[in-house]
């Protein structure tokens, strides 16, 4: 029987009949529902990693007929799936999929009554998963350490990574990485530049997975061969060469100084510069300078240093206080703003014979180093029987001058004793001290180089010690008798 339509139910009788005179015997029925037309032109429409979009054409010649769809998808080492739908739908996403992995899609017209069309069949492979937490790790002038974790469920899947980046209207580059490496470095970046750097996983077949971006700003190269042009009591000139090819980036420069006892200062100037003044300084104290290239983004290159101890500022006011035939004697006042700062009151004094015509010899010259001014007001704080403790005073305008004490004691019948303390001490216990004994104490301020102030003094006498071993000898009625020992270490002392 030909020419039925797909899905209905038709109803079949069927007799015997004589030939002769085409009598009939009674006729047996039996219903029989044709198979339905299958859906046609089954594709796919979209591929993701864990979905997939099919859509088709209804089933041709059903119009009157009740039907569905029964779609089954299925995978290596997987059980089948399958998802009902309507006879209205023309297309379904299935959403439990593992990506990177081949599918084989079947759809069939389903009957109410159960009866069901031949299959139309497509397969395909869903994308790949992205790489995930992907993070710049390191960041140079010229290259970027990347690293990230591998993608999700793709385990038993062969895949690889493609490592895309570029910058500005350039063309992109790209690596080739091993699904077992999960780090990269890029070389060869220009400085101070931005690039947008993709990871994508990609299968044997060529699909790719979305990309896991992310943006990187390489540090600009570092100005060059900074100099100290000039150097001055409060002013330093600084020089450089401008860093290396940062062409077309714009930047200008970061000039950070400091010294000891003193917050950092900055100075900015742009990239036109190749030097600068620094105007702010102190006298006679070491600075450091450490200037770097600064960009729009504030991405900040490593630095470049260099250091110098500006110059000492002259003593002031130098005056002639008396002349005689074969000396001179000169006074002045301490250079300013020196505080703090260590020089030597060294001077270097040039003496030249001039005629009346204004003719000059050569000098005749010599250096002088002053010599340290005295401790003040040397005093006994405290005597006892074997030690005594001095204090005193500082000695006056040395300020920024290393130095020190040497304290110097005698008795008579013994050699000088000598201690040596710290600029920071004003006072000092003397231990070693015999007891009932005169002593005289000197006090001088000691410079680095050995030279010496005058001597401040003070004398004074150790306390006796007591008799020992007193003991009551014999008690009368009107009388005592006592008895005891000598004292200990007064030799030699009348007491």
């Amino acid at each position: 029987m030909s020419g039925l339509r797909p899905g209905n139910e038709y109803m079949v009788s069927l007799c015997t009949m004589l030939v002769c005179n085409r009598l009939t015997s009674a006729a047996a029925f039996i219903k029989i529902q044709t198979k339905p037309s299958p859906p046609v032109n089954l594709k796919v429409k979209e591929v993701k990693s864990r979905s997939v979009m099919l859509c088709w054409e209804r089933p041709e010649d059903m119009e009157g007929v009740l039907y569905g769809y029964n779609i089954m998808y299925s995978c290596d080492e997987e059980q089948p799936k399958s998802e009902m739908v309507e006879f209205e739908a023309s297309e379904v996403t299935l959403s439990d999929l593992k990506p990177g992995v081949q599918y084989s899609f079947t759809i069939v017209t389903v009957l109410q009554g159960g009866g069901r069309s031949s299959g139309s069949s497509t397969h395909v492979c869903t994308k790949p998963a992205p790489p995930v937490n992907l993070k710049v790790e390191e960041v140079k002038t010229t290259s970027v350490t990347l690293c990230w974790e591998r993608p999700k469920d793709m385990k038993g899947v062969y895949y690889k990574y493609i490592i895309s980046y570029s910058c500005g209207r350039e063309q992109p580059e790209s690596e080739t990485h091993e699904s077992h490496i999960c780090s990269a470095v890029l070389s060869g970046l220009k400085p101070g530049v931005e690039y947008n750097v993709t990871v994508s996983t990609v299968l044997h077949d060529g699909a790719k997975s979305n990309e896991n971006s992310t943006h990187v700003l390489t540090l600009p190269s570092s100005p060059r061969d900074l100099k100290v042009k000039e150097v001055k009591s409060r002013s330093v000139i600084l020089c450089w060469e401008r860093p290396e090819d940062m062409e077309e980036v714009p930047y200008g420069y970061d000039i950070t100084y400091s010294c000891d006892g003193e917050q950092p200062k900055s100075e900015m100037v742009e990239s036109e510069a190749s030097e600068i003044t620094l105007s702010d300084l102190k006298p006679g104290v070491q600075y450091s300078f450490t200037i770097v290239t600064v960009l729009q983004g504030e991405g900040r290159s490593s630095g470049s240093s260099t250091h110098v101890c500006t110059k000492p500022v002259p003593p002031v006011n130098l005056k002639v206080e008396e002349v005689n035939t074969t000396s001179v004697t000169l006074c002045w006042e301490r250079p300013k703003d020196m505080e703090g700062v260590y020089y030597k009151a060294e001077y270097n004094v040039t003496v030249r014979t001039v005629l009346h015509d204004g003719a000059k010899s050569n000098g005749n010259s010599t250096h002088v180093l002053t010599l340290p001014s005295s401790p003040r007001d040397l005093k006994v704080n405290e005597v006892k029987s074997r030690s005594v403790m001095l204090c005193w005073e500082r000695p006056e305008d040395m300020e920024g001058v290393p130095y020190g004490y040497e304290i110097t004691y005698s008795c008579d019948g013994e050699q000088p004793k000598s201690e040596m303390v710290e600029s920071e001490a004003s006072e000092i216990t003397l231990s070693d001290l015999k007891p009932g004994v005169q002593y005289s104490f000197t006090i001088v301020t000691v410079l680095q180089g050995g030279r010496r102030s005058r001597g401040s003094s003070t004398h004074v006498c150790t306390k006796p010690v007591p008799p020992v071993n007193l003991k009551v000898e014999e008690v009368n009625t009107t009388s005592v008798t006592l008895c005891w020992e000598r004292p200990k270490d007064m030799e030699g002392v009348y007491y």
